[in-house]
């Protein structure tokens, strides 16, 4: 499956969501279809007018993800432009359901968005599911377990004066049963279970200078997250993470963009394996390279081909390091890269869509992307 997916041209993407996109179309709508889905400019594609009025994008959700299996899932992508004020972010909401080839499951409801001309910004989420996941103590050999989590999260932060900067708290609330999986066919023994509370707060603060939330040209993105699990608060286990992210764009001309990416997260105290962070650039399955010290970077170069298309290249390298408190006992580091192909699906609000691929140490990844790649860690 995975070969025919690295053949799939991107427009397949594309017209995937202009079908599923019709069909969400109310019967009854005043306006045409063709006014809605089309634009007035070049006739071509354009989701601009359904958007500017609430409308949802069903993304497709193909996962090649070979740390899970190949699998499928829809997530109804709601960005919310009608009536936004100057200053504000579009609101952002998301349902997903997702299913792999090794039994994993889950489902995601999210929202973000912000408010008081952008004063005030917020994101809640929750989720919950079944993953089946395979952990690499010491960088080759591994085991797998199954991990059933509840997950409930929610930030709010608050401008700093006039300028970019931004500060607030987070709060986490998660239950997470894991148990080693040895096959259908062999008994858990429920000593080997373990049934783990993690709440834990956080401290946020983020500077930004895009000149737009979804698919950035220019401008600078950087947010630092520490989050405390503690006993006080209901917690099992007692630990920290820290995540520092750093990403800036830069477009000399109309036809090109240049961008890099840097991703830091440390652990301290009694983490749990499951919560150590991974690398995580295109091409690198998830959980596979683990530590209690990892850094993510990737740089990338997009050319517009024209006001449509635009085609792009990206290269990534990762370090994962270990120490004595780290369930992990072996440093990894990778080196990555891939193309990608992206169509202006919403050209008023510079929304683009599209594919990459990306060929990692082990294997090659296909993932079909809404926005830059790198819109996950974007606060």
């Amino acid at each position: 499956m995975r070969g025919i997916l690295n053949k799939i041209w991107p427009g397949v993407a594309v017209a995937f969501v202009a079908a599923l996109v019709l069909l969400s179309v109310p019967a009854a709508a005043k306006d045409s279809m063709k006014q809605l889905l089309t634009d007035a400019d070049d006739g071509k594609f354009d989701i601009s007018e359904y958007l500017a009025r609430g409308g949802f994008i069903p993304v497709p959700i193909i996962i090649t993800e070979p740390a899970l299996g190949q699998g499928l899932g829809v997530a109804a992508t709601f960005l919310d432009y009608s009536g936004l004020p100057d200053g504000e972010d579009p609101t952002i909401s998301v349902l997903g359901v997702a299913a792999t080839g090794n039994g994993s499951k889950g489902a995601l409801a999210f929202r973000s968005g912000s408010f008081r001309q952008g004063r005030f910004k917020y994101a809640a989420a929750l989720g919950g599911g079944s993953v089946n996941m395979t952990f690499y103590p010491t960088g080759n050999r591994g085991f797998t377990f199954n991990n059933r989590a509840k997950v409930a999260y929610l930030e709010g932060r608050m401008q700093i004066g006039k300028s970019a900067f931004y500060l607030g708290p987070s709060i986490t609330l998660a239950n997470t049963k894991i148990r080693p999986d040895f096959g259908s066919s062999f008994p858990i023994p429920p000593a080997l279970t373990q049934d783990i509370q993690m709440n834990a707060l956080g401290i946020l603060t983020s500077y930004d200078s895009l000149d737009n939330p979804l698919t950035p040209r220019n401008g600078l993105n950087f947010n630092a997250h520490l989050r405390r699990y503690d006993d006080v608060i209901g917690s099992d286990a007692n630990f920290d993470t820290l995540s520092v992210f750093g990403a800036g764009f830069r477009s000399p001309n109309p036809d090109w963009t240049f961008g890099g990416m840097v991703l830091g997260n440390a652990t301290s105290g009694s983490t749990p394996f499951f919560m150590e962070p991974s690398i995580a650039i295109r091409g690198v399955p998830l959980n596979r390279y683990q530590g209690d010290r990892v850094l993510s970077s990737e740089v990338e170069i997009r050319r517009q081909l024209n006001p449509r298309w635009s085609v792009l290249g990206f290269a990534g390298y990762g370090r994962a390091t270990a120490n004595g408190s780290s369930s992990i006992s072996k440093n990894n580091e990778v080196f990555t890269g891939g193309l990608g192909v992206r169509y202006r699906i919403a050209k008023r609000f510079g929304l683009d869509m599209g594919l990459d691929v990306a060929v990692g140490p082990e294997d090659t990844i296909v993932y079909i992307q809404l926005g830059h790649a790198w819109g996950r860690n974007l606060k």
